[in-house]
């Protein structure tokens, strides 16, 4: 990964308070922007009528982090674990500067500064989803190379899918992202062992297959199934949610043009980031922590008002930190090809 000229001609404190400003604008924007004008009566109206329906995590995490004043504590966590944790996805495939301008592309989005800044159990649920992804993409950076740090990821990415799931259903979705990776995992350890067989490498072709999905495709359904089970326990223990009441939320605060707009600008990124990362996969055939990104943010992406007709509350936020990803890819594509080393003139 290289850095861009930016940051390396800006003295390291400077860099630092940068860095810092930039990963705070989007919690900041949610609980100084405008918000909407029937956002409070919006917020305590819908409330008092789920009540008895809300999940507990949900009403919880606004306990711990309460409201002071007009400033939302609750709002402002919730969107800080949202900016730190799409910065740890995008930073190793992006750089500095793509994820710079991912972050400023969150920032700007008008779902921040609406449904975003309002004090409901979604905004915690996207949180948590969002911390899962970052979970994954640090275990699939440290499961070779750093095994303690990946055994925490295992159990970060595991108990964060379990604390989203009661905390609104429809975050259930995100077992997608492990449950894919490892269907992945075994088309590559399949295509890894034609590799070997073409390559002149002999012995029991069942067991160079074992071998394989042993080390690259377990490790994917541990997670998937250990998430699985944390999902039960905590049900158990904290009850999720009636589907009811995410169905009756869906028209909650509906997204405008401008938002469904911006996700269908991303599109044209996003498939340009998949083509990237298909192509590097094609050549590696194992996983490694762009890809698990790339996974993510495309479910993201396809419960989002991007494609999805009638988006409820929890997809239209989890999808802007994708959406914001698909808008910076193109700024960051051609900075890199005017960046990229020209060949001598002849």
């Amino acid at each position: 990964m290289q850095g861009s000229p930016l940051t390396k001609s800006v003295h390291p404190l400077i860099g630092g308070l940068l860095w810092t400003l930039l990963f705070l604008l989007a919690p900041l924007r949610a609980c100084l922007g405008p918000g909407t004008p029937e956002g409070q009566a919006l917020e305590f109206g819908f409330l008092a009528r789920h009540l008895g329906a809300l999940p507990d995590f949900g009403r919880v995490w606004f306990q711990v982090f309460p409201r002071l004043g007009g400033f939302s504590l609750g709002v402002f966590v919730a969107w800080g674990l949202i900016s730190l944790s799409l910065g740890v996805l995008v930073l190793p495939f992006f750089g500095p500067f793509g994820t710079a301008l991912t972050l400023l592309f969150l920032a700007a989005m008008p779902l921040v500064g609406g449904l975003g800044a309002l004090g409901l159990p979604w905004l915690p649920a996207a949180a948590l989803v969002l911390v899962t992804g970052a979970f994954l993409a640090s275990y699939a950076r440290s499961s070779k190379s750093r095994p303690m740090t990946a055994m925490l990821a295992f159990l970060g990415a595991v108990f964060a899918t379990g604390m989203a799931g009661v905390t609104a259903p429809e975050a259930l979705r995100v077992l997608l992202v492990s449950g894919g990776l490892f269907l992945l995992s075994m088309l590559l350890c399949f295509a890894k062992l034609l590799q070997l067989r073409r390559g002149g490498e002999r012995g029991d072709p069942l067991v160079l297959l074992g071998r394989l999905v042993t080390r690259r495709a377990l490790p994917w359904a541990l997670v998937w199934f250990f998430s699985m089970a944390a999902l039960v326990t905590l049900d158990r223990q904290m009850g999720v949610p009636d589907f009811a009441f995410a169905r009756g939320a869906t028209g909650l605060y509906r997204a405008e043009g401008v938002e469904r707009g911006l996700a269908y600008a991303a599109i044209p990124g996003l498939l340009l980031l998949l083509s990237l990362e298909g192509r590097s996969l094609a050549r590696r055939l194992i996983l490694m922590p762009s890809t698990v990104a790339l996974v993510f943010f495309v479910v993201l992406f396809t419960f989002g008002p991007g494609l999805h007709p009638a988006p409820g509350p929890l997809w239209r936020l989890v999808s802007a930190p994708a959406v914001a990803v698909g808008l910076a890819a193109i700024p960051w594509m051609l900075q890199q090809i005017l960046r990229a080393p020209r060949g001598p003139e002849t």
